[in-house]
């Protein structure tokens, strides 16, 4: 994807880890936020899909584009 992203390291009884990885437009976007509401989908509790219903959503958005050029 070519996402430029750094990893926050974490140090633990002499073992270092990488314990974050956050994304440059991740930083920019904290820093222009407005408002709470503007940070919504960032961070752990962020709501994010299954791997399962990502899947159907973008299987269901591919029938959609067949079935649309079908049409034409």
């Amino acid at each position: 994807r070519k996402e430029r992203v750094f990893f926050l390291m974490h140090h633990a009884g002499g073992v270092v880890y990488p314990a974050a990885m956050i994304s440059y437009s991740q930083v920019i976007r904290h820093l222009a936020a407005r408002s709470e509401g503007d940070l919504e989908g960032l961070g752990v509790e962020a709501l994010r899909r299954t791997p399962v219903e990502a899947f159907k959503q973008k299987r269901e958005a591919a029938l959609r584009r067949v079935h649309i050029q079908r049409e034409e």
